[in-house]
């Protein structure tokens, strides 16, 4: 049986003081250091409901940027889980994922301009939504996606905004 290895790793750096990382799995976003997560790839959950993973990397530099990655994940998730799910279409599930994105960017300038605690924060993202039949992946700024396979890993965070790629076993 295939299985999905999820992991993350942060690291706030050489200039940092504390970690403005956070990670999101399903609805659930953490600020953790490390992340691993084994799911075994024919689950019936994945084929309905798909399953969105996402780091987000807060601008260090810039005010609030902890609050910034919190907030980038904890909307994308919530209104990309809002959409529809079961059978879509690859332009329904892209669009869902851009829409979401692009509205957790809204909110966040709109958090930013209305309050002078939080102007100028911002976060890069990085994420993959898995499907029963393949993956989607998705990026802004310099968060990274790799793939591991047979001991070869391929950066996929050098693709498109928004890219669609299909399992091969």
């Amino acid at each position: 049986m295939a299985k999905l290895l999820i992991c993350g790793k942060t690291d706030i750096g050489k200039k940092g003081e504390y970690n403005e990382d956070a990670f999101l799995i399903g609805g659930i976003v953490e600020n953790k250091k490390e992340l691993y997560l084994e799911i075994p790839l024919d689950s019936s959950f994945i084929k309905y409901y798909g399953l969105l993973v996402a780091v987000a990397d807060g601008m260090g530099g810039h005010n609030a940027g902890d609050v910034a990655s919190g907030l980038a994940l904890n909307l994308l998730s919530r209104q990309f889980m809002s959409s529809p799910k079961g059978v879509l279409t690859q332009e329904e599930i892209t669009m869902a994922l851009r829409d979401s994105i692009f509205s957790a960017h809204k909110a966040i300038l709109d958090v930013s301009r209305s309050n002078p605690c939080y102007s100028g924060m911002g976060t890069t993202i990085g994420g993959v939504y898995f499907t029963g039949d393949g993956f989607y992946t998705y990026h802004a700024g310099d968060s990274r996606l790799y793939r591991l396979r047979s001991f070869y890993i391929f950066e996929l965070s050098i693709l498109a905004f928004l890219t669609l790629i299909w399992f091969f076993s």
